[in-house]
C-alpha cells in the first residue's frame, strides 16, 4: 500500500504511528501461514517493484529458517519416541526373555543379541556370524530345518514373508530346549528385487511344550478312562464328560453339556443328603462315597463317586471335577449273596 490515504481502514493508524506507505508478506512454516513480515515507510510510493521483491525474498528466507527449524523440532521427537520405543521394546524382550536377530541376506551374515546367544546356547554374549558358519553349529535337525532347500529358499524366492517354526536345541546335559522362532522380511528389496533382511524373535517354550504335552496326556486319559468323568462350572453346569459318562447315563455330548449335574440325581437320597455333601465339599474340597444317579431313561443306579472342588489363586470355585464307578453289578451280586446265604437256592424259602 504505497498511499495509505486510500485506505480508511489504515489512515487513522497510519496518522498515529507517522507512515505513509506499508507493506506485509506472509510468512509461512510446513505450508501454513504463521506471521507476516511487515515494513512502513514515511515516504510515499516508496515499496517499488524491487523493494516489494526483496521483502518477498526475505520472507521466504524466514519461511525456509522456520520449515528448518520444524523439521530439526520433528527429527528430535522422533528419535525420542524411537528411543522410548526401543525402551520398551528391550524392556519388554528382557521380561518375556525373548531374543531378536537379523539376517543380512547380502552380507550372508546374522546377528544374535545375547539373549538369543544364550536361549540357543551359544554363549552369553551378542554375536554376529557368517550365515554358514552360523548354520555349522548348530545340530543336523536344525540344519535341515532352516538350510538351503527349505525355509531359505522359500523366504528368498518370495514363496514366503514371514513364518513360525519351534526348534530343539540340545544342552549338555542331554536336555532339550525348545524355542518358538517367529520371523519375517523386511521391505527393504535390492536393484533384482530380492529380500535384504529378515529380523525375528525367539522364546524359550520348554515349559509350555511340557504343559501342552501334559494336557494332551490328560485329554487322553479323560477320554479313554473307563471310569464316568464330567467337569462342572463354578454354577454346577456341566462343560465336559467323557465317553464312559455317556455310555454310562446314555446321553449324548450335545445332550448333556449345558446342563445342571442337579438332572443326574435320583430320588433315592433327601434334601439332607445333598447339603451334607456340599457342605463337605465347601469344607474338605472333596467327597467320596456311593450316590444313587439317574440315567437317562429314568432309571436309578448306584455309583461310588468322588467330587473334588477346583480352586482359583483366589480360593474361589471355579468348577466341580465328578468321578463315578457304576457299581449297579456289584450291588447285584452282593444281593445275590445274601439272597444265597439266607434262602434256598431252588425253593428261594428262608432258611
Amino acid at each position: 500500500l504505497n498511499d495509505v490515504r486510500i485506505s480508511p481502514n489504515v489512515r487513522t493508524l497510519a496518522a498515529q504511528m507517522r507512515f505513509s506507505a506499508a507493506a506485509a508478506v506472509p510468512i509461512r512454516c510446513a505450508g501454513r501461514i504463521v506471521g507476516a513480515l511487515s515494513i512502513v515507510s514515511g515516504e510515499t510510493n516508496f515499496f517499488t517493484e524491487e523493494v516489494v521483491a526483496l521483502i518477498a525474498e526475505i520472507a521466504r528466507d524466514v519461511s525456509f529458517a522456520l520449515d528448518n527449524i520444524e523439521r530439526e523440532h520433528q527429527r528430535r521427537r522422533a528419535e525420542a519416541d524411537l528411543a522410548r520405543n526401543e525402551e520398551r521394546l528391550r524392556v519388554g524382550l528382557g521380561i518375556t526373555r525373548t531374543g531378536m536377530y537379523e539376517v543380512n541376506y547380502h552380507k550372508r551374515s546374522i546377528s544374535l543379541d545375547a539373549v538369543s546367544v544364550q536361549l540357543m546356547n551359544q554363549g552369553e554374549t551378542p554375536l554376529e556370524l557368517d550365515m554358514q558358519l552360523f548354520v555349522g553349529m548348530l545340530d543336523d535337525d536344525l540344519q535341515a530345518m532352516i538350510g538351503p532347500d527349505t525355509l531359505t529358499d522359500e523366504l528368498l524366492n518370495g514363496t514366503r514373508t514371514t513364518f513360525s517354526m519351534d526348534l530343539p536345541v540340545k544342552l549338555p546335559d542331554g536336555s532339550v530346549r525348545w524355542l518358538r522362532n517367529y520371523g519375517g522380511l523386511t521391505a527393504e528389496r535390492d536393484e533384482h528385487g530380492r529380500p535384504v533382511r529378515l529380523l525375528g524373535v525367539i522364546s524359550d517354550i520348554t515349559a509350555t511344550r511340557s504343559m501342552e504335552e501334559r494336557d494332551r496326556l490328560a485329554a487322553t486319559v479323560f477320554d479313554n478312562s473307563t471310569e464316568a468323568i464330567l467337569i462342572a462350572d463354578d454354577e454346577r453346569r456341566i462343560v465336559m464328560a467323557n465317553q464312559a459318562f455317556t455310555r454310562s447315563y446314555g446321553y449324548r455330548q450335545d445332550e448333556i453339556l449345558g446342563q445342571r449335574i442337579d438332572a443326574l440325581r435320583s430320588d433315592r437320597h433327601d434334601r439332607a443328603f445333598y447339603v451334607e455333601l456340599q457342605e463337605a465339599l465347601e469344607k474338605e474340597g472333596t467327597w467320596q462315597g456311593e450316590i444313587w444317579r439317574k440315567r437317562k431313561n429314568g432309571e436309578a443306579y448306584p455309583a461310588l463317586a468322588a467330587i473334588s472342588r477346583v480352586q482359583d489363586a483366589r480360593g474361589r470355585t471355579t468348577n466341580y471335577v465328578i468321578q463315578e464307578i457304576d457299581i449297579s453289578a456289584q450291588k447285584k451280586f452282593e444281593q445275590r449273596i445274601r439272597d444265597l446265604a439266607y434262602r434256598d437256592a431252588l425253593a428261594r424259602l428262608p432258611r
